[in-house]
């Protein structure tokens, strides 16, 4: 079993396999919509039929399988405010912050923070992330929540999550 896939009922080729476009052998997932990384790189979704999938590009190193999405929801906020309980008040948060280590970039709140940078060739896949990645939330809620998901067949490694936050009186006319 291989401790770096993240997916479940996955088919992995070996690591030094011919480089192939088709991929067989699925017919446990048959019919399932798939997720599939190739030599590394997330590779567009694929709908498993006759126990195949035909990939966009070669690749020699292939794990295929069914996506596992992996959620944080932090608890409802009770920031105190200068007029009493923030509870129930409406807030936002300015922006939250992250802390990743070697991980593909989270969807934060429904938002995902750019996902290539200049510096990474187009032909490489995008290297994992190390260190605090920033949002700016958008709207305003009763809970203050935040929600963290990851939908990439690729490591998540959360160590904390931290921002600025208005709340209160001023926060209920938005």
């Amino acid at each position: 079993i291989n401790p770096y896939v993240y997916m479940d009922s996955t088919l992995e080729t070996a690591p030094d396999a011919p480089a192939s476009t088709v991929m067989t052998n699925l017919g446990h997932l048959e019919g399932k919509l798939v997720k599939i990384l190739v030599d590394n790189a997330v590779h567009p979704d694929r709908v498993v039929e006759n126990g195949q999938v035909t990939l966009d590009w070669p690749g020699s190193h292939v794990m295929i399988g069914l996506p596992f999405v992996p959620k944080v929801v932090t608890m409802p906020l009770n920031e105190g405010i200068p007029s009493g309980t923030g509870f129930g008040k409406k807030g936002r948060w300015n922006e939250i912050y992250v802390d990743l280590i070697a991980s593909a970039l989270p969807f934060v709140n429904g938002q995902r923070v750019p996902e290539r940078y200049p510096s990474t060739p187009m032909n490489q896949p995008e290297p994992m992330t190390s260190g605090y990645v920033r949002i700016f939330n958008r709207g305003y809620d009763r809970t203050k929540q935040i929600e963290i998901t990851q939908d990439l067949p690729l490591p998540f490694r959360m160590t904390a999550i931290f921002g600025s936050l208005n709340v209160g009186d001023a926060c209920s006319s938005q």
